[in-house]
């Protein structure tokens, strides 16, 4: 038998009770670490802020032992985000218990699908959505707009699929593509001129807060005498802004090109906009 010596056996109860209270001081902390983190999601969340909600709701997931607590907002914010690849196992994961969820859900999930070109599946969740809001006393009829427009743009999407077309897609250089969103060409009639919407950064624009997205712009390129595009700029409107450009459509001659203007600096929950006509003169 070895006997220890006496010290050792009052430093033993010492250091046990040391570890106890370590222990409990460092669960309580990350306790409180965890409960600023989901505060601060679901702030970003209810304020669109998706790109900076979904990093903590992803960590959020990660610690929690209940797996559904997150589902919801999570997929929300990666379709928001325009990651539907990414929403798609969260929303089949929601739609197995959907009545634990907001409605919205059968939004969201339609949204998905329909991006990722699986239309008979985004028709059936848009149908349940628009079932629950016909059902509702107060009716929100613009979101029945919208619901409808989606269900419209889905059945469209099965017509086209149906019939394929061989066509190839390439970009035009970097004077005229980045490495941000850009869309919306619109060309005059002697392919001289392209002009196009951008979200990426310049001297006079700032991030969104519900995509983390740069302001979008009118961006405008012509060729030079060897036909190469020239490096793209930021095209005068001569109209007071207000939060995102947009280029939709020009006039044959070049003259007249048709704008769209959001109404407020960033996205929220049914925001709007107009329609501006800028005229060449000269």
């Amino acid at each position: 038998m070895i006997i220890l010596p006496y010290r050792f056996y009052i430093f033993l109860p010492l250091v046990f009770i040391f570890l106890l209270l370590t222990k409990g001081q460092l669960s309580a902390q990350s306790e409180r670490s965890r409960t600023r983190i989901k505060v601060r999601a679901n702030d970003n969340f209810k304020s669109f802020r998706y790109h900076k909600a979904l990093p903590d709701f992803l960590l959020l997931d990660s610690l929690d032992g209940d797996k559904s607590t997150h589902i919801y907002p999570i997929a929300v914010c990666y379709v928001s985000l325009d990651e539907n690849e990414k929403a798609l196992p969260y929303i089949l994961s929601a739609l197995r218990t959907p009545e634990r969820y907001p409605s919205n859900l059968f939004f969201y999930a339609g949204r998905a699908f329909h991006l990722e070109h699986r239309f008979e599946e985004a028709i059936a969740n848009y149908d349940i959505y628009k079932t629950l809001i016909l059902q509702q006393k107060k009716k929100d009829y613009q979101v029945l707009a919208d619901i409808y427009r989606e269900i419209e743009m889905c059945r469209y999407g099965l017509e086209l699929v149906s019939k394929p077309t061989d066509i190839t897609i390439r970009q035009l250089g970097a004077n005229i593509n980045s490495p941000y969103p850009d869309y919306a060409p619109v060309i005059t009639a002697d392919e001289a001129e392209i002009i196009f919407t951008s979200s990426r950064p310049s001297p006079t624009n700032k991030k969104e807060q519900d995509d983390g997205h740069f302001f979008e712009d009118v961006y405008i390129s012509e060729k030079d005498s060897n036909g190469s595009w020239l490096p793209s700029k930021i095209l005068p409107l001569g109209v007071e802004r207000t939060g995102n450009l947009a280029s939709i459509s020009l006039t044959p001659d070049g003259h007249k090109l048709l704008i769209y203007q959001a109404e407020k600096e960033f996205r929220p929950k049914n925001s709007s906009g107009n329609l501006f006509v800028v005229e060449q003169h000269g």
